[in-house]
């Protein structure tokens, strides 16, 4: 059944590609890391114990997701009329404001880079690790981290299609919050964070420079490379025991990789007959429920950290790709009910793109990482929090006029309403 499951996969990619040849179409994009983490099965002895079940879902999830991102590309996206360019100008006096707000906001994460460099003897991993525990900054300074690195992509989204002249006036704000955006993703080093941010960051630079497929195909394999080196890193940093005992390091961070790419598949499999999937929309309505508990002092939310199952010698995990979150509350169809859904959201925004809106450019981009974490666990409704803070974020810089005035300009037309933005 593996190999059947990559060959069908193989032949969903292919025929997707000749529908859109597009290497940033999500629906081209979908299958590309599922079928790169079944390959790797055939390093797991444990992968002869997945279930069909576990690979006919994929399949099924494949196809519906494929269907339904087709539909959402014909589903009416703003304004019929497309306009020509943007006028886009800048308020100087609130931008300055929100500037000065994040960067007294950001001392903390400054001062945890003094205590830092203060550090000797351990790696850099655990130098960030410590000054994070020593800081011991509130929870609500996660969100700080999130707001601080979207709303420097949104204001990079706005930034390059400005006039040349009109860039001058706001690159020293870019400038500043690139560092501070850097700071917080930094200051707390996860191969997820880094991926989160580095993925919109290169996919709207090649939005707005209308890469071709081979400049897309070049890019993306720089940033393999540079995600592999920062895997590598943290790998090193973070399991350093096991690399010090390891006869070869390459060895184990080749198992590493593997894990991370597989592990997930291999989780769900074994697993997807073991849970009862009774969950009754607990994981759905996780974000509300823990809304709830915050409010009234309950603790009924579902905790976000799953069991960990052996998929292997030695080797554990705790995700289960993007299904099993849905699977949890109603069973099967539900979750291929949610990849429909998704796959109708990234249908519209992918068309929203394409027609060069720069809100739709920010949301696309931002999309792009769920898209192809889904082989290893679900991160859209599991991550509602943050998908708030973007959408916040998003409003008030594209559909505001509190940093940027964007008016849509048309042809043989003067301008028009800015709501078309």
């Amino acid at each position: 059944m593996l190999f059947g499951t990559i060959l069908i996969l193989f032949i969903i990619e292919f025929l997707s590609w000749i529908k859109y040849k597009d290497l940033l179409c999500p629906a081209v994009l979908h299958n590309v890391l599922w079928i790169i983490s079944i390959l790797f099965l055939v390093n797991f002895e444990a992968s002869s114990g997945i279930k069909t079940i576990a690979f006919v879902t994929i399949i099924c999830g494949s196809i519906l997701f494929q269907v339904a991102f087709s539909l959402g590309t014909k589903l009416k996206v703003g304004n019929k009329k497309q306009p020509f360019t943007y006028k886009i100008t800048v308020n100087q006096q609130t931008t300055k404001v929100l500037i000065i707000v994040l960067l007294i906001v950001a001392l903390p994460e400054i001062y945890q880079y003094v205590v830092y460099l203060r550090g000797s003897g351990i790696s850099i991993y655990y130098m960030l690790r410590y000054a994070e525990d020593e800081i011991n900054l509130p929870r609500l300074f996660d969100y700080y981290r999130k707001t601080v690195e979207f709303f420097f992509l949104a204001f990079l989204t706005l930034y390059l299609k400005m006039d040349t002249k009109k860039k001058l006036q706001v690159k020293k704000y870019i400038i500043i919050l690139f560092i501070i955006a850097a700071l917080a993703v930094a200051s707390l080093p996860t191969r997820n964070s880094i991926l989160f941010f580095m993925l919109p960051l290169v996919i709207i630079f090649l939005i707005n420079g209308n890469a071709s497929n081979r400049k897309i195909a070049f890019v993306g394999i720089i940033v393999i490379i540079v995600f592999m080196v920062f895997f590598y890193l943290v790998s090193l940093s973070k399991y350093w025991y096991i690399y010090d005992d390891a006869a070869s390091k390459i060895t184990v961070i080749k198992d590493e990789i593997a894990t991370y790419l597989s592990g997930s598949i291999i989780a769900f499999g074994t697993t997807i007959t073991q849970h009862a999937f009774s969950y009754n929309g607990q994981n759905t309505c996780r974000f509300f429920i823990a809304v709830f508990d915050r409010l009234f002092g309950t603790s009924n939310a579902l905790d976000l950290v799953q069991e960990f199952v052996t998929i292997g010698n030695n080797i554990t995990t705790n995700v289960y790709t993007f299904y099993d979150f849905y699977l949890r509350d109603f069973g099967v169809l539900y979750a291929l009910l949610a990849q429909g859904i998704v796959g109708v959201i990234h249908g519209c925004f992918y068309k929203g793109m394409n027609k060069g809106k720069p809100v739709m450019i920010f949301g696309f981009s931002m999309l792009t990482y769920p898209l192809i974490m889904q082989f290893f666990q679900d991160q859209y409704v599991s991550l509602l929090s943050t998908w708030l803070q973007v959408i916040i974020v998003a409003f008030v810089v594209f559909k505001t006029n509190l940093f940027f005035k964007c008016e849509p300009i048309y042809i043989n037309e003067e301008f028009s309403a800015s709501e078309d933005l």
